[in-house]
């Protein structure tokens, strides 16, 4: 009420304060200010966000919504949220999406989950696994791959948390291998790709697009920047 708001285009510096301190002068105004119009165009660092391969972000208009998070310094990342990826499978080593990978945190037998989470905040990080790992599938690496592999002291073959899937550490293979038929294939503990499939990388390359880690220098961005990848 008694509140106005003029919208002047095409003016320069000059010219706009020249009409600011007129409309000061005329006797039924009480002040004049002006109302900056933020225009905040964020773009995240990742190697292949320009390229055609990331049109998908473009396509849904996630980058205008990254703008409105950008005013306030914030940005779209919320490791509480999860987003479970029911596909071929997961590269969770893959260097965009390991960090995002879902650990199960009901899973950790209680003897080990001190002496994993070093930082002491009661939530275990994938980063905070692959540091207390030992290389237990002598493959020449350390990383989540040997939270599952046979020696690994996080397999105590117990269903922890009671969901029916014993040692779902990182997530849960429910077809089994492909290399044997669909009748007699037993599901697994190991939801790594199987790349006797035709089809194997499609898994990875959905969970890009949903949760990989984004604003890293390297990879792409994810539609949801950064969240738990189960």
């Amino acid at each position: 009420n008694n509140i106005y708001r003029i919208k002047l285009d095409d003016l320069n510096r000059a010219s706009k304060n020249s009409i600011m301190n007129e409309l000061r002068q005329l006797p039924n105004i009480h002040s004049v200010e002006e109302e900056p119009m933020i225009q905040s165009f964020y773009s995240p660092n990742d190697t292949y966000y320009e390229s055609s391969s990331q049109c998908g972000l473009r396509t849904i208009n996630a980058d205008n919504t990254w703008d409105i998070w950008d005013i306030h310094s914030l940005h779209p990342s919320d490791k509480s949220v999860l987003l479970a990826s029911v596909d071929t499978g997961v590269d969770y080593t893959h260097p965009d999406l390991v960090s995002n990978i879902w650990i199960n945190q009901g899973e950790i037998p209680l003897n080990l989950f001190n002496l994993i989470d070093s930082n002491l905040d009661n939530f275990i990080t994938s980063s905070e696994l692959i540091n207390y790992l030992d290389d237990y599938n002598a493959d020449g690496e350390i990383n989540l791959k040997d939270a599952v592999s046979i020696g690994s002291l996080l397999l105590d073959g117990i269903d922890t948390e009671q969901n029916e899937f014993i040692d779902d550490i990182i997530g849960w293979d429910a077809s089994g291998s492909t290399s044997i038929d669909a009748v007699t294939s037993i599901p697994d503990n190991n939801p790594f790709p199987d790349h006797t499939s035709s089809d194997w990388s499609h898994g990875t390359h959905v969970a890009g697009i949903l949760g990989a880690t984004t604003n890293n220098s390297q990879g792409i961005a994810s539609t949801a920047f950064d969240v738990k990848i189960m």
